[in-house]
């Protein structure tokens, strides 16, 4: 066919829809591009490049106009200062010396001429300025640095010479390794002998000269160095100030380098000619290629995260919105750069201010506002301070200070204070606030701010207030005329003499920085975010760079409300890791530190880490979480998170120990093997109905009558079957109570009255350490001083007396055969129908305790006779001696008890002549005591009468458990038969048929009604069943339950646990119409999490009401398959901290690197925090002290008297401490650390003086803020460049100083008794100190460490005895095995960074005490005067010191020796001291004591006189020599006291003399007298 141009579509339609198609193209493209350009990422970033590059801007301007400016005024001023001062003429003369002795050993004279003449130059003009009154002007600086200018050169030279010597030693080197390679060559050759002779010769002379080479060059350094060395010394404050100097101009550089960096523009100009600028990078489209603006990313080396069913590397990409997450104020390591958005109030006093009417704003109040906000073009902010104005020194609007009686000030002292250091707000205006309001009226704009703020400093300066236009034009700004509506209202009108600002400091997220970079994210933190990256610890979506797809989690409905509104934010279902609220961050730290007490507080992080998370910890040690529910921490050998598992049961039994097994928590309740001796029924039976009802405040859970989520025919049916369980329960626990033989009551017992044991038992109870655990009506005043969340391990103990005496004479239980219309009512049942009331166990019924008649008992509710108790409060005699039993030796009861045995020996009570007059039990006063007043009007009911055939039903509900319907029918009506009790479990033998004369058949009590069963077995048969189902014995030693199993799932990786697991059944469909105690926003919160499905709503639901997840199932369901978990006390708080718990235990944990892994020190410490924490240490004992923040004027506190002490006593201040305490804050104030505790009066309570230095008047109220308040020092502290050591006077601090007081860490009994001990002992002394009554109690262990020896510690730890006579409270003897007594002893040792374990103590080593007294006898050659005694024995002369009635004796027990003296006045053995103590502390105890104990009431035995002959010191006619020398004779006699007695005591003579031939006369072994060295 020809060719044709014809095509088979019409080219100018394809040509036209090519261009519409390219422009749909291009659009799409165009829109494409202008999509990433407004991507939020994106405008995140610039806007945080805008803020950042303007911030630093306003940083620059503050540095130049504030502190900065002033310090480098002051650093300038001091250098030149330090250059004006003379050189140390010694020091001079030391360096020529060393010159001078260098170049003659060289054998070179050098060149000193230049150096001489400017030394001599230097001392003439010294001279010539002593010689004159004015000053040389600059002089002496010019010479200085002329003299300086010669050292460095003649430095210089030295330098060069060691240079020279280094080199050709290295030359030289290098020829004798060719030589050694010669020899080698001709021996490996085959040459001849005189060949390798000779190359060896060679090699050799070369090692000679290497050899001295190599000495004259250590020669040469050595010079060099000391050279060095004494020009460093001469200019070590010129250096230092340089550098100070130096680093402040670099702060300048530095922020200007970030403005030029962040500053974005289309042209730069700066190099005077127009270059394109980065603006034009972030233009749409342009910004796609190399834009400034960039996703971040962040990988986490080892750490993957399961996508789509792989582990994938984890990658972050938070920071591309987080952009300033790890950024720190300039200057400092920690501080974050942009703190969280929060809203201050600060008051500045304008009432002083006297400034012309003219004045800008800048010039009236320090603060300079910016043009434009930072996120808000009309935020008002403040872009400079001024220091040492009003703003800069603007006062954190508090509450006003409330007067107080002096009793509650007192108090207060010890009992209130932070349990950790607070996050401090910094006073005064800081450049960034943006100001909110001015007294309470909203600002709007910038010109309005400055109208108001300068017409309230115009009047309250009295002067005519000007217009707001005025003021604004005045104020030097080009405003605009401000809208009426912007005006004052009250333009005229008069102000008050402060301003009150309300300011927004901070910014929201994601401009702010993490609020704790010291421990997370920043470069000095443990967190590296170059290492951990985000969302290790966040969880989310990492890799998202858009708010709704990063899975964040919102803290509260508001967040999620907002969220959606902004952010387009929802729920992703489809993530499986969404980020945890806020509230539940914590909970991330378990991947890491399994063990929790890792968290804890530390010297690097006083501020705790994770607070809930430990709480949280606490809550499930203390309440016993791990009973039910498994927590283990271990897979295949590998730690996988907390290990919160029991120990063996064998352990709980008493019958052997496991603390070296698996498994090493104690049950949290008390055994109940004995509970049938101290219990009766009727207790026990309203004990397991409701135990608040008891005792309000009890840990134990409720387990019946939780009804609430029952309806119908469910519930009728846990009414009747309930009462009978309690009593199934109650009836197997008497059946199964042992009985162990009492324990031997101490002899030669005194008979008293009950009223005067019970007075006894009552100090007893209250000075013996009781209170450390349990709490006490008659000591309420004990409760103010325990921490707010403090929960006690023992139980309270005021209704003691109501427990044992609730008993009950009459007819055993009535049994009912036929039912009644109705079931039968416990005490403790609902009303037939009670409102259904959802989140609280079911309201108990008013019951009539009292009947107002005296002649007729008391009825309950449903008509049963309520019968007092017997005649009197004594309690039945069972019970007493149960509980006298228990308190004198509770391990023998109850083996694994965490109750210490308090090791009460009787107490023998003499007169003045010290004749006995009386001995008394201290166990039976105590008994005496809790049994002697019944506080609550509790009385047991009588038992409700049982109801067989309703009995009958609930065996045989159980029984079908595990026999099939007919055998179960059966076995209800006639037992099962015996031939099958070895088939059977335990609680099914409880059933088998009675034989006469069997087991069965001696244990049938009680009403028969039928051949078979008696109740008895069925009672015991359900309450074994029920003990199972309610698994008690997860809590409570319980026989016949030793091997039984947990009841509850395992708790080990609960929070990764599939949502799609957990069972919400009806959960939405429950009510919601119950008044919860709970915030409501928190429980809306929690809701909505519930609603969502999610693992936080149902664990709140779960510890909120445990069993309404039964709701509408469990008519379903078999009645011993119903939710069973029992109902706890729990409140918001602790329901969060023990989620924050769960929520973190997500095994497996993170990569193995990311584990922590203590140092050894480190381990030790936390083994033995967890070890104080269980054992309640830090009740009784101060580990340290209270720590108090001041800020005080210059001039305000007074120099410590000088006191001569021993050289090494004083604690030596770094240059830099002093220094610092120096340094004043935009306020002009000094900040200063105290650490230490209020001192003591005569009553043992903390002396305060008012105004008029008296101390206070009972009856009088006084302003906390106007007293004063002195405090002793228990670590050395610097006051404005002074150093205050302790043991000296007391620092008298003002209480407007006081800007927060810590708590001291433990010792709170300690604290509440300390007046309580002083006015027992004044009663019996009325000349006692009760300044001294530190001394009386349980010591402080600060420093306990480096005090004593492991070994030592942890022998007494295994077996305490009496230290010290004068305390009023012994170390008791706890269940400590060996494993935690060593970790006791390592902690301290550990703390106080000693050695341990302590092997070595010089001052006992043979040679050491050989050479000194050689050295003493050598002393002694020197004839004896009348004031110098003579004697050959060093240890001998010291222990003249110590028998002397002057010194030790005096207090001391020694040996067998003891003191005339009350107990309060003795001391403890000094025979002792070597095992107890280091040799350094007993050194520094004996020079002076108060520098150890700042309390104490020893006095200096050995006084340091520097000025006075010897030094000071004893007597000479005691010990000859020095002060230093008598000192060190001391502490060498008392480290070596059993070697000394040893020595006068020999045994070798005793022994020849029982070998000797008898006497002629007497026929025995004539005696032979041990001869003394």
């Amino acid at each position: 066919m020809p060719a044709s141009d014809q095509t088979m579509y019409p080219m100018k339609l394809l040509h036209r829809l090519f261009a519409l198609a390219s422009l749909a193209l291009l659009a799409t493209t165009v829109w494409l591009l202008a999509k990433d350009h407004q991507r939020p990422w994106k405008q995140y970033q610039r806007t945080a490049n805008r803020l950042e590059g303007r911030v630093a801007g306003w940083r620059k301007l503050q540095y130049e106009t504030g502190e900065a400016e002033r310090r480098r005024r002051q650093i300038e001023s001091q250098l030149e200062e330090a250059r004006r001062q003379e050189l140390d003429r010694d020091r001079l003369s030391q360096f020529r010396t060393q010159v001078a002795r260098d170049a003659q050993r060289r054998g070179v004279p050098e060149d000193l001429t230049g150096f001489d003449r400017a030394c001599d130059q230097l001392e003439s003009s010294r001279r010539d300025k002593s010689g004159q009154a004015g000053d040389s002007s600059g002089l002496p600086s010019t010479l200085r640095a002329a003299v300086l200018a010669q050292m460095r050169r003649l430095i210089d030279d030295a330098r060069r010479r060691e240079n020279v010597r280094a080199d050709a030693q290295r030359l030289r080197t290098a020829d004798w390794d060719v030589a050694k390679a010669e020899v080698g060559l001709a021996v490996r050759s085959g040459l001849s002998a005189a060949e390798i002779e000779q190359r060896q010769a060679a090699a050799d002379k070369l090692q000679a000269e290497v050899a001295e080479l190599a000495r004259q060059h250590a020669a040469a350094k050595d010079h060099r160095l000391a050279l060095d060395t004494i020009f460093a010394d001469l200019t070590a404050r010129e250096r230092e100030l340089a550098k100070q100097l130096a680093d402040n101009r670099a702060d300048v550089a530095r922020l200007e380098g970030t403005v030029a960096e962040r500053k974005s523009a289309y042209f730069n100009l700066e190099h005077g000619f127009p270059l394109p600028g980065k603006k034009f990078l972030e233009l749409p489209i342009l910004d796609a290629f190399n834009s400034p603006l960039r996703i971040e990313n962040l990988w986490a080396e080892g750490l993957t995260q399961d996508f789509n069913f792989r582990q994938v590397p984890r990658f972050d990409r938070c920071t591309t919105c987080h952009t300033a997450v790890q950024k720190t104020e300039p200057g400092s390591a920690n501080t974050p750069a942009y703190p969280r958005e929060q809203i201050l109030q600060f008051t500045l006093s304008v009432a002083a201010l006297q400034s012309d009417s003219s004045s800008p704003l800048e010039e009236l109040l320090g603060l300079r506002l910016a043009e434009e906000g930072l996120l808000q073009a009309n935020d008002v902010t403040v872009s400079c301070v001024r220091p040492g104005t009003p703003a800069a020194q603007a006062a954190l609007a508090t509450e006003s200070s409330v007067a107080q009686s002096a009793d509650q000030i007192l108090l207060d002292l010890f009992r209130t204070g932070d349990d950790a250091p607070v996050p401090r707000v910094e006073p005064g205006l800081k450049m960034g606030d943006v100001i909110v309001a001015i007294n309470g009226q909203d600002v709007a704009s910038r010109q309005q701010a400055i109208a108001q703020l300068v017409t309230s400093v115009k009047s309250a300066a009295g002067e005519r207030v000007p217009s707001a236009e005025s003021a604004a034009a005045r104020s030097g700004e080009d405003e605009e005329e401000p809208e009426s509506g912007d005006r004052e209202s009250d333009g005229t009108g008069s102000a008050p003499a402060s301003l009150v600002l309300t300011v927004r400091r901070g910014l929201p997220h994601p401009f702010s920085s993490h609020p704790r970079l010291d421990l997370f994210v920043g470069d000095l933190s443990p967190h590296k975010m170059s290492e951990f990256a985000c969302t290790v610890c966040h969880e989310g979506q990492g890799s998202a760079t858009d708010f709704e797809w990063a899975s964040h989690s919102p803290n509260d409905l508001a967040d999620r409300q907002r969220w959606r509104r902004q952010y387009g934010w929802f729920d992703n279902a489809f993530w499986d890791y969404p980020m945890y609220p806020r509230r539940f961050i914590e909970s991330t730290c378990l991947k890491c530190h399994h063990r929790v007490a890792d968290l804890r507080p530390s010297d690097r992080f006083p501020e705790p880490p994770a607070p809930k998370l430990l709480r949280g910890d606490s809550l499930i040690r203390t309440y016993g979480c791990y009973g039910c529910h498994e927590i283990n921490g271990y897979q295949d050998g590998r730690s996988i998170g907390p290990d919160l598992r029991t120990e063996p049961p064998d352990a709980a039994a008493g019958r052997g120990l496991a603390h070296s097994l698996p498994g090493q928590l104690r049950q949290p309740g008390p055994s109940l093997r004995y509970v049938g001796r101290k219990l009766q029924d009727a207790f026990l039976h309203d004990w397991l109905s409701d135990p608040q009802r008891f005792r309000p405040a009890t840990r134990m859970p409720r387990v019946f009558g939780l009804w609430n989520h029952l309806q119908g025919g469910s519930r009728q049916l846990a009414e009747k079957y309930e009462p009978l369980e309690i009593r199934g329960i109650v009836a197997y626990l008497r059946d199964r109570t042992q009985d162990p033989d009492p324990a031997a009551a101490p002899d030669g017992i005194s008979d008293t009255a009950a009223a005067q044991k019970a007075e006894r038992g009552r100090v007893l109870f209250q000075t013996r350490g009781c209170l450390a655990c349990h709490s006490h009506a008659a000591f309420a005043d004990a409760e103010t001083f325990r921490a707010p969340d403090e929960i006690l391990a023992g139980p309270d103990l005021s209704d003691m007396a109501d427990k044992l005496t609730s008993v009950l004479s009459g007819s055993p239980p009535v049994v009912r055969e036929s039912p009644d219309p109705a079931p039968p009512v416990v005490r403790g049942s609902p009303d037939p129908a009670p409102p259904v009331v959802r989140g609280s166990p079911d309201p108990a019924p008013k019951v009539t305790d009292r009947s107002p008649s005296s002649g007729r008992p008391a009825v309950g509710p449903s008509g049963e006779v309520r019968r007092p108790a017997p005649n009197g409060n004594a309690a039945p005699s069972a019970g007493r001696a149960w509980l006298v039993d228990f308190i004198r030796q509770p391990t023998r009861l109850l083996p694994r008890t965490i109750m210490p045995n308090l090791l009460l020996e009787p107490i023998q009570n003499r007169d003045a002549a010290g004749q006995v007059l009386s001995v008394t039990d201290p166990a039976e006063d105590i008994a005496e005591f809790l049994l002697q007043h019944a506080t609550t009007g509790y009385e047991a009911q009588v038992l409700p009468p049982i109801d067989r055939p309703v009995l009958d039903q609930l065996t045989l509900a159980y029984l079908r458990g595990t026999f099939h319907e007919s055998r179960a029918q059966q076995y209800v009506q006639q037992g099962i038969p015996p031939q099958l009790g070895n088939t059977l479990q335990e609680a099914e033998k409880e059933l088998i048929a009675a034989e006469e004369g069997g087991e069965n058949d001696r244990r049938r009590t009680g009403s028969e009604s039928r051949a078979g069963l008696s109740v008895p077995q069925q009672l015991r048969y359900v309450g074994s069943k029920s003990i199972a189902k309610y698994g008690c014995f997860g809590c409570h030693d319980i026989p016949g339950f030793e091997t039984a199993k947990q009841i509850g799932p395992t708790l080990t990786g609960w929070g990764r646990k599939d949502t799609s697991l957990l069972a919400f059944e009806n959960i939405n469909a429950y009510p919601q119409s119950h008044t919860s105690p709970d915030d409501p926003a928190t429980v809306d919160y929690f809701r909505q999490q519930l609603a969502a499905g999610s693992r936080i709503g149902f664990i709140f639901q779960k510890l909120t009401e445990p069993r309404s997840y039964d709701f509408g199932v469990a008519q379903n369901k078999p009645y011993h398959d119903r939710l069973r978990m029992p109902q706890f006390p729990f409140d918001a708080g602790e329901r969060e901290a023990i989620i924050t718990f769960v929520l973190g235990l997500v095994a497996p944990p993170a990569a193995e690197k990311y584990i922590y892994t203590p140092a050894p020190a480190r381990a030790a410490i936390i083994e033995g925090q967890v070890l104080l924490d269980k054992y309640r240490c830090t009740t009784c004992h101060l580990l340290e002290p209270q720590k108090w923040q001041l800020e005080y004027a210059p001039g305000a506190f007074r120099p410590q008297p000088d006191k001569a002490v021993f050289p090494f006593v004083d604690h030596a201040f770094r240059d830099n401490e002093l220094q610092q305490s120096q340094q004043s804050d935009d306020r002009g104030l000094l900040r200063a650390a105290l650490a230490g505790m209020p001192t003591l009066g005569g009553d043992g309570r903390p002396l305060v003086f008012d105004e008029e230095g008296d101390e206070l008047f009972e009856d009088e109220k006084y302003l906390p803020a106007t007293l004063e308040y002195p405090f002793q020092l228990w670590q050395p502290a610097a006051l404005e460049g002074r150093g205050y050591q302790v043991g000296r006077t007391a620092v008298n601090v003002r209480g407007e100083q006081i800007v927060a007081r810590q708590r001291a860490r433990g010792g709170s009994l300690t604290q509440y008794l300390l007046p309580h001990v002083a006015k027992l002992e004044k009663s019996a002394n009325p000349n006692a100190e009760g300044s001294q009554a530190w001394g009386w109690l349980p010591p402080p262990l600060l420093g306990e460490g480096a005090k004593v020896r492991p070994e030592w510690l942890y022998d007494y730890l295994l077996a305490p005895y009496v230290i010290r006579p004068a305390s009023f409270m012994r170390m008791p003897k706890y269940d400590l095995s060996t494993t935690e007594a060593r970790a006791l002893a390592d902690y301290f040792a550990a703390l106080d960074g000693a050695a341990y374990p302590y092997q070595t103590n010089d001052r006992r080593d043979r040679a050491y005490l050989q050479e000194l007294e050689q050295a003493y006898r050598e002393q002694q050659k020197t004839p004896p005067s009348a004031d110098r005694a003579a004697d050959a024995n060093r240890l001998t002369a010291a222990m003249r010191i110590v028998t002397d009635k002057n010194y030790c004796v005096t207090c001391h027990i020694i040996g067998d020796f003891e003191p005339r003296t009350s107990d309060r006045a003795k001391g403890p053995n000094l025979a002792d001291v070597y095992k107890r103590f280091r040799p350094d502390y007993v050194r520094r105890w004996v020079a002076e004591p108060g520098s150890v104990l700042p309390y104490t009431g020893m006095p200096i035995i050995i006084p340091y006189q520097p000025d006075a002959p010897h030094l000071g010191g004893v007597d000479q006619s005691l010990y000859p020599g020095t002060s230093l020398q008598q000192l060190d004779a001391l502490v060498d006699l008392l480290m070596n006291f059993d070697t000394y007695t040893r020595q006068r005591a020999p045994v070798a003579p005793l022994i020849e003399a029982a070998a000797a031939p008898p006497s002629a006369e007497t026929g025995k072994p004539a005696p032979k007298e041990p001869t003394v060295p």
